[in-house]
């Protein structure tokens, strides 16, 4: 039996005079992994919502294994303990982050409740609508949201102490973490807001000076530049952070093949992406498949999806604005237009 297609394979496959209807499921099914929650389209206070969640997210774990290993230390608890706090992964915060572009704000900020109240026995809290949000600005984040990240990435990180059954330690940890909690909050995102500041001027600058080049892309990623490198990755393929953050967390690079196709980025260029992204041994199987997938795909067919991508997020702007709009159809006149090449070349 033949093996089943993936959505790209079966795109690349498609006969160009293929059946109208058929090649618009493809296209709705190969833009799945582009959508993101309707608040995060054509709105400027979420423009960076996601990819300052990220980055405050996995700066808070950080700063708060730090302060909490520190006091556990000084208590003189078994220094097994103090090493596990310190060197454990943040693989809890992580499965929400790869989410995160998929929620609206509040649903994001309900999500994270009902998961701290399951998963680590934290007190329960109340939902919430959207009109409870308060306002944000482009660089920063709901005060809402920031309180309820940092208190599930304690509640997770407190867990394996609850399972010792110890109440001095909990209490300590408890104790610690109340006391620290604003310090931590407040540092952590006055850091991404200054990250994401600079590597937003930095980019824009060299779009405006036709420096973006593949080479210099790939230096970021090689000196792990976190933040510039998807702002530089957004501006290159023509999509918003969010949808980059959802393109990212594309498990089989397909969705970053069709998005780096459509602008024109040469095979070597996603060659490197994919493998340095990629890196583990188990990864090479999937690397290789994507990667000799990257030139058969068509840019006409790439730019179809993107374009299909394109009036899929117009449709949920609409619906977020006004009410349910008209189901998305392929449009007669492209919307979008992939970058100059003379902005990207390879030097």
């Amino acid at each position: 039996m033949a093996a089943r297609k993936s959505p790209l394979e079966a795109l690349i496959d498609f006969p160009r005079d293929g059946d109208n209807e058929t090649r618009r499921e493809l296209l709705r099914i190969n833009t799945d992994n582009f959508m993101t929650a309707a608040d995060r389209y054509g709105s400027r206070k979420h423009e960076f919502f996601d990819l300052m969640f990220s980055r405050t997210s996995l700066k808070i774990d950080h700063y708060l294994r730090r302060v909490l290993a520190v006091t556990l230390a000084k208590a003189s608890t078994d220094q097994r303990l103090v090493k596990k706090m310190l060197s454990g992964n943040d693989r809890a915060v992580s499965l929400i982050l790869r989410k995160s572009a998929t929620q609206t704000v509040p649903d994001l900020i309900n999500m994270i409740r009902e998961r701290s109240s399951i998963a680590f026995d934290a007190p329960r809290r109340p939902d919430i609508m959207a009109t409870d949000m308060p306002d944000c600005n482009r660089f920063s984040m709901p005060p809402l949201m920031v309180e309820e990240i940092y208190r599930f990435i304690y509640f997770s990180l407190r867990q394996p102490f609850g399972k010792i059954g110890n109440p001095k330690i909990l209490a300590l940890l408890d104790q610690t973490a109340k006391k620290y909690r604003q310090k931590i909050i407040e540092e952590s995102q006055a850091e991404t807001r200054a990250e994401l500041v600079a590597a937003s001027k930095a980019i824009d600058q060299r779009v405006r000076l036709n420096q973006l080049t593949e080479d210099y892309v790939s230096e970021l990623l090689l000196t792990e530049s976190k933040t510039e490198f998807t702002l530089a990755m957004c501006a290159m393929l023509g999509v918003d952070s969010a949808t980059m953050q959802r393109i990212l967390n594309d498990s089989s690079w397909e969705a970053l093949a069709i998005t780096c196709r459509a602008a024109g980025l040469s095979r070597p260029f996603f060659t490197n992406l994919v493998n340095s992204m990629n890196k583990r041994e188990s990864d090479q199987n999937g690397n290789t498949r994507i990667i000799t997938l990257y030139n058969k795909i068509t840019e006409d067919a790439a730019t179809r999806v993107m374009r299909f991508w394109q009036v899929r997020a117009s449709t949920l702007k609409s619906e977020e604005q006004s009410g349910p709009a008209t189901v998305a159809s392929e449009p007669e006149t492209p919307l979008y237009e992939p970058a100059p090449q003379a902005v990207f070349a390879r030097r």
